[in-house]
């Protein structure tokens, strides 16, 4: 889902998007003006978390500002909670953004679910 003001771009992803299917691929346009807010299901109490610095291809054209963990808004033990990515634009051009939701340890499942943002800055 996006949600466009002039300051702001927003790609919020919930539990259930990865459950149909596990790799999701995005496409989003933003103005260099705009800072890019990604907001991700995730649920700390598994093992899992999405690997913090996001993978960014071009680095001249985008970067990574701020990531946040957001508790769950219910109180129950299990429940999912979100982490959210600031991205603000540098230049104009094309970048890819890559994050992967794993289970850091040795052994651990790594990239049970994936995001990849195809991002156009103009």
């Amino acid at each position: 889902m996006f949600a466009c003001t002039s300051k702001q771009t927003s790609l919020e992803v919930a539990c259930d998007q990865f459950a149909g299917k596990k790799h999701l691929i995005w496409e989003i346009k933003i103005q260099r003006s705009e800072s890019f807010l990604l907001t991700l299901c995730s649920n700390p109490t598994t093992g899992f978390q999405w690997v913090d610095p996001a993978q960014i291809s071009n680095e001249n054209i985008i970067t990574q500002t701020s990531h946040n963990i957001i508790p769950s808004e219910v109180n129950v033990p299990g429940s999912a909670s979100k982490e959210e990515w600031i991205f603000k634009p540098l230049n104009k051009g094309k970048s890819t953004l890559a994050l992967e939701y794993s289970r850091p340890w040795e052994g651990g499942e790594k990239r049970e679910w994936s995001l990849t943002v195809f991002v156009d800055v103009d």
